[in-house]
């Protein structure tokens, strides 16, 4: 131990395959030879009296290997994968996914990229984004879904959520993954639908009429004409926000026509943003002021990749809204 140069790698470096480590000169060779001398003495005399005997491996001094369950997680067990990983991991040199996240659809994709983005994250680098392609993804796409969720598991990838509640079996479903270890982050089901459970049709209408505007095809409706005859809509119908939208708008002759999908999500996520940085109070970034998908979003950076600059009120936010345990 004492050889040793690089004591708080010796995780990493005991991990590593022998003929990479092999590879290493001078006192640093000597003290990992001498490691594996130690080993394999311990091994024979715990073969020979069929007593256990203290781990070679504990360089900190403990008389127990408790320490390392605290650092890693799991007891060591060089040269198996799933060990390797929590390892790399921990050392920040894991090139793997840390995170799957399974999405609905483009939307919801979508405004995740960007929030993210406008946060000062490049969240692909870390979170697996898997999109199933839109409207009753959960219910229609269980087997690709089940598939998907068994893969992050095997890589062990923390696994987190965001579809819509549109059926009465969705929250039993999802109980069943949380219950069986393949869904182990928050998550969130969004009921009715994702821009209902995110926005009011006010905040949406207003990204919409701005959407139209660009694309030379202004809405010749009043603002709050076609608030109030959408939220009639939604309620007398029992229709998404965008099918009761894009009703109303047919209905008044209005060139526009509403298409979900991930400059959708692009705006919704703009929107968001620019609302918390143009808030006047310093903590913009609250529990009151965030919605579910945007809570979720910060709950994942937070929680796969430390080095981001958050502002700094992200860190002290509640999410407890949303779900699992």
């Amino acid at each position: 131990y004492s050889l040793d140069d690089a004591k708080s790698l010796y995780l990493l470096l005991r991990s590593m395959p022998f003929d990479k480590r092999a590879q290493l000169k001078g006192r640093l060779r000597l003290a990992y030879d001498l490691y594996e001398m130690a080993e394999i003495t311990r091994l024979f005399i715990e073969q020979v009296s069929e007593q256990p005997v203290s781990k070679e491996w504990s360089p900190t001094g403990e008389p127990t290997t408790a320490w390392v369950g605290r650092v890693y997680g799991s007891q060591p067990k060089f040269g198996e994968p799933k060990f390797l990983r929590e390892v790399a991991r921990h050392f920040g040199v894991d090139p793997g996914f840390r995170v799957e996240w399974l999405v609905e659809g483009e939307t919801e994709e979508g405004f995740i990229l960007r929030y993210a983005e406008r946060l000062g994250a490049n969240i692909n680098e870390f979170v697996s984004i898997r999109n199933f392609g839109g409207d009753g993804a959960f219910r229609k796409k269980q087997k690709a879904i089940d598939e998907g969720l068994a893969a992050a598991k095997e890589q062990q990838c923390f696994v987190t959520l965001t579809f819509d509640d549109d059926s009465p079996g969705t929250r039993t479903r999802a109980q069943e993954l949380v219950d069986a270890g393949l869904v182990n982050m928050r998550f969130v089901l969004n009921k009715p639908d994702f821009e209902l459970q995110n926005f009011n049709v006010g905040q949406l209408v207003a990204v919409v009429i701005k959407w139209a505007s660009e694309l030379k095809t202004p809405i010749q409706m009043d603002e709050h004409c076609l608030v109030r005859e959408t939220e009639n809509r939604i309620e007398q119908k029992q229709e998404n926000f965008q099918k009761s939208l894009n009703s109303v708008l047919h209905l008044r002759n209005e060139q526009f026509k509403l298409s979900k999908g991930t400059e959708w999500g692009n705006r919704l996520a703009d929107y968001s943003s620019d609302n918390a940085e143009n808030d006047p109070v310093s903590d913009a970034y609250s529990e009151q002021a965030l919605s579910k998908i945007e809570r979720q979003v910060c709950f994942v950076l937070r929680n796969s990749e430390p080095f981001i600059n958050y502002p700094g009120s992200i860190e002290r936010l509640d999410f407890t809204s949303l779900e699992i345990k």
